[in-house]
């Protein structure tokens, strides 16, 4: 995946050669075609250090560099002039610094590269590369956009499936079936290259690499930034924890080339969104950052004017603080070379709203607007869902946590769905399942979910409610169809409190001469024994009823069970199927998914615990003959 990089070279306190006047900026300009640039050139680059003040920045034109970030897409290479900018290294949040020669555009400032600050060699997309993105379509003709890839055959559910399977949480997948043992997440770094040979700009794009997209996250916890930065790796940008204020005296009219742009992924109390800088301004058409945001295609993303608080300088990369003003248009199209938008077009959003309610029984809420998107959206709720919940805890390891949500997608009736865990593994597990549930729904295969309402309720409770199976024992003898079993049921919390339920099933007719088994379970496995360990579904509402019937993991369930053989496909149980019927099935020649059952259910109960229960076992029983 191509990690745009958006750094560039500039100090906070660079001095800079005059103020742009703001009328002066606001509709296009000629351009300088990239046959008539040569090295030796000079120019400027326009951007905003603090506040909404325009600044210049000088630079000189190194060469051309044909196949930069991908065959035929060329960059412009040039070196910073101003001692300022040498000796800052990269700031991120410039990307899209419209740069002139004279009075002529040649593109965007969009690449910065970490290496000694005796000299900043910065890369320019040229403009003529940025401006082909408006060719890509408008809004109305892209809203079939990947629809054709959808199916209309039944596909596989799996354990922790979508955003689970593709970023690979196979560590996760076994806490959940092992509670007590800790999540280890695997992280990766990104490795700037270092600068072997830059005397052929040719040869710059095979030493160098751009770095990721750094996402400013207002109010982002350690815990929770350390939960998902390496997953936002995965999607090719940063998280980045920083002070996001408001900025609601700005318009759309302040969106001028030079001036910051935010891309809101969710607004409102969960500022989490990316700053670059508007290049191209025509009307109500801009083009911005030089480089892809989210690489998406065809989006739908909040944009909105900002204003620059101050640069922070680090090593390796610095970056701005960004105010964001309110959402006065949207991103329509994300490509290689650049983003385009437009004033007045605002993007569809799901209202989002966190209701926290604390151990004293104060409930806090916190409301916001989620960008759509299948890919990025149910995580950033996700990280939302961490955000409001760590905020409210003292000593997170002794804290319980019941969560409740509620995803209402047009069309369909709302999905609730509940969970409930104790100390960070819990909270982690909860977080996992609401991003995982989200994005299978959001990517399924059958029809476009959208999501206009997203709530979750979350009761945090003092202690660790945690439940497991201490013993178990059968105390009837050897029934006959008819009689009753009774199974007495030890339980024992966080605390070593020990606990004891009983339950009685009744033996069914017509089983007479049998073995039959009686399985004690938590929620996970016994939906593993309706639905195997995958599960078939052929539209969107079965996949929504899917989630609706998962169990509650604060219940013991209570099961008798018959062998037999038979196959779960098409969203149905076959049982006892003849042999011919089950190798046709199960041969290479036949499309249709489908998952082997072992098992049928003849009875269930149910019995509610007093917190998060895990565990099963299962007896064989005898049944007598008549």
């Amino acid at each position: 995946m191509i990690r745009a990089g958006i750094f560039f070279f500039i100090s906070l306190f660079g001095v800079f050669t005059h103020v742009i006047a703001k009328d002066s900026a606001t509709t296009s300009t000629d351009t300088l075609p990239l046959s008539e640039i040569k090295p030796g050139m000079q120019g400027t680059w326009r951007t905003v250090v603090e506040g909404s003040k325009i600044e210049e920045y000088r630079f000189e034109v190194i060469g051309v560099s044909p196949n930069f970030v991908g065959p035929r897409a060329p960059v412009i290479i040039a070196k910073a002039l101003d001692d300022s900018q040498i000796l800052s290294g990269p700031v991120a949040g410039m990307s899209g610094s419209p740069c002139y020669i004279g009075d002529k555009m040649i593109g965007a400032y969009a690449y910065g590269f970490t290496w000694p600050k005796e000299q900043a060699i910065i890369g320019i997309t040229p403009i003529d590369e940025m401006l082909a993105v408006f060719e890509k379509g408008r809004p109305g003709n892209n809203s079939t956009a990947g629809e054709a890839s959808r199916k209309s055959g039944p596909v596989m559910i799996r354990r922790l499936p979508g955003p689970a399977k593709r970023l690979g949480f196979p560590t996760i997948s076994r806490s959940l079936e092992k509670p007590d043992t800790p999540i280890e997440l695997e992280t990766t770094s990104t490795q700037v290259g270092e600068l072997a040979n830059f005397s052929s700009p040719e040869n710059m794009a095979a030493v160098l690499s751009p770095l990721p997209t750094p996402l400013m996250v207002g109010g982002l916890s350690g815990k929770a930034a350390d939960f998902f930065s390496p997953y936002a790796r995965e999607m090719g940008f940063e998280l980045m924890s920083s002070p996001v204020g408001s900025a609601d005296h700005l318009t759309g009219d302040d969106l001028i080339p030079g001036a910051p742009v935010a891309g809101i992924l969710l607004g409102g109390d969960f500022p989490i969104s990316a700053v670059g800088t508007c290049t191209w301004r025509e009307d109500d058409d801009l083009l911005a950052f030089g480089h892809p945001f989210l690489q998406g295609g065809p989006v739908d993303i909040p944009i909105a004017p900002a204003e620059i608080m101050a640069v922070v300088q680090t090593y390796p990369s610095s970056f701005k603080l960004a105010n964001t003003g309110k959402p006065v248009g949207s991103i329509y199209q994300d490509r290689l070379t650049a983003v385009a938008g437009e004033i007045g077009r605002m993007a569809s959003v799901t209202n989002y709203q966190v209701n926290v309610t604390d151990p004293s029984d104060t409930t806090r809420s916190y409301q916001g607007d989620l960008f759509q998107n299948e890919l990025i959206s149910p995580m950033i709720a996700a990280i939302g869902l961490m955000m409001s919940t760590t905020a409210t805890l003292e000593v997170e390891d002794e804290q319980s946590y019941g969560v409740e949500v509620i995803a209402e997608y047009d069309g369909h009736e709302p999905v609730t769905w509940q969970q409930f865990g104790s100390g960070s593994l819990g909270l982690s597990s909860i977080t996992f399942g609401v991003w995982d549930m989200l994005g299978t729904i959001a990517e399924n295969p059958f029809e476009k979910a959208n999501l206009a309402k997203l709530t979750i309720n979350i009761t945090i409770s003092t202690g660790r409610d945690n439940i497991a199976m201490d013993r178990i024992q059968l105390l009837s003898g050897q029934p006959k169809p008819g009689d009753s079993v009774e199974v007495s049921i030890g339980l024992r919390n966080f605390r070593d409190e020990s606990k004891r339920t009983r339950v009685s099933a009744i033996i069914p007719e017509g089983t007479s001469g049998e073995n039959l088994y009686l399985f004690v379970g938590d929620s996970r496995a016994a939906d593993r024994i309706d639905d195997g360990y995958s599960r078939s579904v052929a539209s969107l509402d079965e996949l929504l009823d899917y989630y609706r019937t998962r169990r509650d993991n604060e219940r013991i369930y209570v099961k008798l069970l018959r062998r037999t053989t038979g196959l779960r496909t098409n969203d149905q149980s076959l049982y006892e199927l003849p042999p011919s019927a089950m190798k046709l099935i199960q041969s290479s020649r036949t499309i249709e998914p489908h998952t082997s059952l072992r098992e049928i259910t003849l009875w269930e109960t149910s019995i509610e615990t007093d917190g998060s229960f895990t565990g099963s076992h299962r007896f064989t029983i005898p049944i007598a003959k008549r």
